[in-house]
């Protein structure tokens, strides 16, 4: 097995191992030498892949609800990204059905922290913002780095705000009403940056 194989590897088992945890209990009553326990790896081993416990959920996380949008987002040239409102409904749609496709997880993971815990929060926001840094950049945002930052900023933010409620409310709007609201929502962005190019509301 090669060096790359191998790392896939482990921390494939400590993923696995905080999935099945999370089903079983609180998030906050999973502790890293559970998570070791159950993936037969040493604590030292975990902190070779993860600096903490949430940096492991901004992975799984990524890995729900960012897989299918990364495939997505390379297979396009900038000029074809330039249709914005229906890329970006497509990206919101990709993600939220990655979350929908882990229902039980993202149900128990969230309820157990609503109220005192703001690491579903902190790890949602995380992945989307370096995501949005990223597109911003291949979609063609001419604004200045630092407004670069507070929009992605303000995009990352106020997905993880709208999953969370999404999740605490049952997942009670489908996938395409989800993404109609949140596009609709911040249309004016787009139309404001990309005039022509942002398409029309969904």
């Amino acid at each position: 097995m090669s060096g790359h194989a191998a790392n896939n590897d482990v921390k494939g088992a400590l993923e696995r191992s905080f999935r099945q945890l999370v089903l079983e209990r609180r998030y906050r009553s999973v502790s890293i030498g559970d998570i070791c326990k159950e993936a037969h790896v040493s604590r030292n081993t975990f902190y070779d892949y993860f600096q903490n416990k949430e940096d492991l959920l901004a992975t799984v996380f990524r890995n729900d609800a960012f897989r299918a949008i990364e495939q997505f987002h390379t297979m396009f040239s900038c000029d074809e990204l330039r249709d914005i409102k229906q890329v970006e409904y497509t990206l919101v749609s990709k993600m939220y059905s990655g979350l929908l496709n882990e229902k039980e997880l993202y149900s128990r993971l969230v309820l157990s922290m609503h109220g005192n815990d703001n690491s579903f929060i902190r790890a949602v926001t995380k992945v989307i913002y370096e995501f949005d840094r990223q597109h911003l950049t291949k979609i063609g945002y001419r604004g200045s780095e630092r407004r670069a930052d507070y929009v992605a900023y303000f995009f990352a933010s106020s997905q993880a705000m709208i999953m969370e409620k999404w999740i605490l409310d049952g997942f009670d709007m489908s996938v395409s009403e989800l993404a109609t609201l949140y596009n609709n929502l911040t249309y004016s962005f787009w139309l404001e940056h990309f005039g022509a190019h942002s398409g029309r509301a969904q």
